[in-house]
């Protein structure tokens, strides 16, 4: 049988309880008295009775969270004949832990841990707290334990009454919504409201009169943290925060001395601390570290902090973006177990770093910035690509990036800095960007490395190596390159605005997209003398050209530019006084033909398409009251095209050598205008080719 504790008093119950009692506990068989287990628990207090959780060792109550069990009542049944130590009667404080063991009545003992959980009692709502007997009114009628709501302390603006939180001292355990002290709290600390909050939503802080702001409890801020011109503020303390599943941001906190985050793991959407910038700014923070702290998820940001000498992130193992500017005393940056940044690395007018180590970096999906006028030494022994760019390095042979392979974005090259040289596994890089100054045969070793665009605005000499093929695109306003070595063929060249008269392009046999030259004001000659193809061909604004002349070129093939369009054809807008333009072994155009521009004193006499046979699309030679231009006669061995367009020259009398294409034609294709003769589809057809 078992028996029932109420108050000391043993009581025999009348009913034999079914787990008392088994089929050798019978008449047949003697009583053995084994049973050592607690089947019921309860604890009753003003009114109040709750039942505790039973498992073969432990009882478990479950109480309100401020709600006390001390002077309880317990109520405990137990098995038949057997014994509890100590006597529950003797207990008092039912809100500590306690141990009860059950010995049977044939001396097995078994042990049970009593504990006590607690759950929160919820108020639900929004409160705002704008007089110091808002506060004491909210505290005198509070009985829960967690906030549903924002709490919100003084009005956005006005004046200050509010200037104390200690009546609610020991209540609001969690505040779902949030926290917002306001600019007109005249308090100097939080104690009160913060001594027991363990979690909150945003926590934002903007008075300008609060001098520590201390959450010793806080673990957790579920959405943004935000200490805001906070001017006064002398000291931030979170000693068992852990987790900020937003932003985190200190900004403008002119007094701020202390700051103490020492079990912060991880920051989700951003990381900022920042000072007020400008000669009247005053700055005191000289160290910050946050020991713990391993996930940024966002962009992490120090500015401003003109006083800072050290930066330390000792567990960071990754972060989104990272920008450090303006921190004249800063002298070292710390972050040794660092893995991972996902965006750009950018570091600046930080003129006491000289020694930057990225030891565990091998990730950086965004680009390396680095504006130091003291870093000599530079090192990340595990990086093995870099999907952004590495602006100018500083010419010191103690830059290294031993493992790099690929550098998706740009280099730097400068008369005294090659990057080269700090990246000696480079195979493969974005572009290279040959910074601006007068080269003096500087050699340039590309052999090896596949580079997509090679940009310079240089002048002078640089000595180019480089494989036979390859896909690189000469661009930018300059072509300072004396190519010693390869580069047969390239992906593309493109120059615009150039300073040069003529430039040795002797080199390129295969052009893979295209030839464009964009306002070449100064340059008078193009020759392409061992060019033999190329994607496309444009032309326009080249005002001092004289000589024009690609004699070995036979195809334009056509191309596919970055945006997946299809491109081609031959464009060339006529500005200059030239006299002939010579492509005489060019036998294929994919795309239009179009020569513009020739107006009534341009001098243009002879365009040479001698064999020329076919153009995808149309051909379209134009001009305005131009006499030179009289003359198809390089044009006839062409027989396909997808129209013809000829107009503006008063002394061209003669379409005979066209007549070959008129069959691939129809009399919407073909147009003749403002021409000495102008022949319709219909005369090209009779064979009417010349002014009768």
């Amino acid at each position: 049988m078992k028996r029932i504790y109420i108050l000391g008093t043993w009581l025999l119950m009348v009913a034999m309880l079914v787990a008392g009692c088994s089929k050798d506990e019978t008449a047949e068989s003697p009583f053995k008295g084994s049973d050592n287990s607690i089947v019921a628990f309860t604890l009753e207090k003003d009114g109040i009775t709750l039942k505790g959780a039973l498992t073969p060792d432990a009882i478990v109550i479950t109480a309100p969270e401020r709600f006390s069990l001390s002077g309880a009542t317990a109520t405990v049944v137990f098995s038949e004949n057997a014994t509890i130590e100590p006597d529950p009667a003797t207990v008092t404080d039912w809100d500590a832990a306690q141990t009860f063991t059950v010995t049977s009545y044939n001396g097995t003992g078994n042990t049970y841990a009593y504990s006590v959980e607690r759950h929160l009692v919820s108020r639900e709502g929004d409160v705002v707290l704008l007089t110091q007997a808002d506060v004491e009114a909210f505290a005198a009628e509070l009985e829960a334990d967690q906030l549903n709501g924002t709490l919100t302390v003084g009005a956005a603006n006005g004046e200050d009454t509010v200037y104390s939180l200690a009546p609610l001292a020991g209540r609001l355990k969690i505040i779902t919504g949030g926290i917002i002290i306001n600019n007109t709290y005249a308090g100097e600390d939080l104690s009160g409201l913060s001594d027991n909050v363990e979690k909150t939503g945003d926590l934002t802080v903007t008075s300008k009169i609060i001098k520590t702001v201390s959450f010793p409890k806080l673990t957790t801020v579920r959405l943004t943290f935000y200490i805001n011109q906070a001017t006064a503020v002398s000291s931030l303390n979170f000693p068992e925060l852990v987790t900020v599943d937003k932003a985190f941001q200190i900004a403008y906190p002119d007094s701020l001395v202390s700051v103490s985050f020492p079990k912060l793991e991880q920051v989700l959407e951003g990381f900022t601390v920042l000072e007020r910038s400008g000669a009247n700014a005053v700055h005191t923070v000289q160290t910050l570290g946050f020991p713990a702290l391993k996930r940024i998820g966002g962009t992490a940001t120090v500015s401003y902090l003109r006083k800072l000498a050290g930066l330390d992130f000792p567990e960071l193992v990754s972060t989104g973006a990272f920008t450090m500017n303006n921190m004249d005393s800063l002298k070292y940056f710390t972050v040794p177990r660092l893995e991972t940044i996902n965006g750009t690395i950018s570091i600046s007018s930080c003129g006491g770093i000289s020694e930057l180590r990225f030891s565990a970096l091998k990730t950086l999906n965004g680009s390396m910035s680095l504006s130091l006028s003291k870093l000599d030494y530079l090192f990340c022994p595990l990086l093995e690509r870099i999907a952004g760019s590495v602006p100018q390095l500083p010419p010191n042979p103690e830059v290294k990036f031993p493992l790099v392979k690929t550098v998706d974005g740009s280099l730097y090259f400068t008369i005294d800095s090659n990057p080269l040289t700090a990246f000696p596994l480079l195979d493969s890089v974005g572009t290279i960007n040959i910074g601006s100054g007068n080269y003096d045969d500087v050699t340039l070793d590309l052999r090896g490395i596949k580079v997509g665009t090679l940009s310079s605005g240089a002048t002078g000499r640089i000595i180019l190596l480089g494989d036979e093929v390859s896909y690189t695109s000469f661009e930018g306003s300059s072509f300072p390159f004396v190519i010693q070595e390869g580069f047969k063929t390239i992906g593309r060249l493109y120059l615009n605005n150039t300073n040069f008269t003529s430039v040795d392009f002797s080199w390129f046999e295969h052009i893979r997209n295209d030839i464009y030259f964009y306002y070449q004001y100064n340059i008078e000659e193009l020759e392409f003398p061992n060019l033999k193809s190329a994607g496309g061909i444009n032309i326009v604004g080249n005002n001092k050209l004289k000589t024009f002349s690609m004699p070995k070129l036979e195809t334009i093939t056509g191309y596919t530019d970055t945006r997946g369009n299809a491109q081609g054809g031959f464009v060339y807008t006529v500005s200059s006084d030239i006299a002939s333009v010579e492509l005489p072994a060019l036998k294929s155009i994919v795309g239009d033909v179009s020569i513009t521009g020739l107006a009534a004193a341009r001098p243009l006499e002879t365009i040479d398409f001698s064999s020329l046979q076919s153009i995808t699309g149309k051909l379209t030679v134009s001009g305005t009251n131009n006499a030179a231009f009289k003359d198809l006669s390089k044009f006839g061995a062409l027989t396909s095209a997808a129209g013809v367009t000829i107009a503006g020259f008063t002394q061209l009398n003669d379409f005979e050598p066209l007549k070959n294409v008129i069959p691939s034609l129809s009399a919407d294709t073909w147009a003749v205008g403002g021409c000495g003769y102008n022949p319709t589809y219909q005369d090209m057809t009779d064979g009417k080719y010349k002014q009768p």
